[in-house]
């Protein structure tokens, strides 16, 4: 059915009463297509423009129960309390719609979405664009923001392009959402667990197969072929920087994950002792 969100429509399986937004200002947009049980809303008011995560409704494309929705967002938000630059500022968060809805409510990231809707390569060829020391500079936010979430004790979940927001203007890159992170120990208990197949590990296919840091430092390769290289070839002639900088990428996408970097932490290590040396 479709429903206005003062005065933006979106569509849900069933009526969910959002009157709660009201005080925070005027909805702006809804993203109302998603698998995750959440509806987001961009809202600009008296508190900022902010990104408004809500599990309690019934999405169109989301089968399951409204309660484990909530259940999800409300454990998710511990990782937003982890310490790092590039982690997506929670306001705050809680009960509404009467305790039947869970709201999380965050500051509003200003870019754009690597993998937009409807899809387009700008965002990726702009940014390939960038000064490497620029791109170098993206690639080492993201490592060390994944070495912060391991001590944490969380690897990534969940991992696509369409979460992180590359702002043209600042040269940065920030992911827009952590819910999907997996508390270690983790294990594959799906077959085939959500993400981009562009940056997805072979143990991300494999039911019961464990899910660690290696298989978040698979994920971070792919990534900086994507940014550095051609994640199609993954070959050293399309690579943009140099052949040991190639080398340690190459590590990281190693079938067996007993061949990667065996922690994230590895990964940083051997990334900014030879990016360093190149960006000088």
């Amino acid at each position: 059915m479709l429903q206005d969100a003062f005065g933006v429509p979106f569509s849900v399986r069933e009526y969910t009463d959002i009157s709660w937004l009201a005080p925070y200002g005027q909805v702006e947009e809804v993203w109302d297509g998603l698998i995750s049980g959440n509806l987001v809303f961009r809202v600009n008011g008296p508190y900022g423009r902010m990104k408004v995560k809500y599990a309690g409704a019934r999405p169109v494309n989301y089968s399951g129960r409204p309660e484990d929705a909530v259940a999800r967002l409300k454990n998710a938000m511990d990782v937003y309390s982890v310490r790092h630059r590039a982690v997506p500022e929670l306001l705050t968060c809680g009960e509404v719609n009467g305790g039947r809805g869970f709201a999380a409510f965050f500051r509003w990231i200003e870019g754009e979405s690597l993998f937009p809707y409807p899809p387009s390569p700008e965002p990726w060829k702009s940014l390939r664009r960038q000064a490497r020391e620029t791109v170098m500079r993206m690639a080492d936010d993201i490592i060390d923001l994944h070495c912060g979430l391991a001590m944490a004790g969380r690897v990534a979940g969940n991992f696509r392009d369409s979460n992180l927001i590359y702002s043209r203007e600042r040269g940065t890159l920030t992911p827009c959402s952590l819910d999907g992170y997996l508390l270690m120990p983790a294990e594959n208990t799906l077959g085939r667990m959500h993400g981009s197949a562009r940056f997805m590990a072979p143990e991300e296919y494999e039911l019961h197969a464990p899910i660690d840091e290696r298989t978040t430092v698979f994920n971070l390769g792919m990534l900086m072929f994507m940014m550095l290289g051609n994640r199609d070839t993954l070959a050293l002639k399309d690579w943009t920087m140099s052949p040991r900088l190639y080398e340690i990428a190459s590590v990281c996408i190693r079938e067996d994950p007993r061949d990667r970097w065996p922690s994230l932490d590895a990964l940083r290590s051997a990334w900014r002792m030879q990016a360093g040396q190149e960006i000088m």
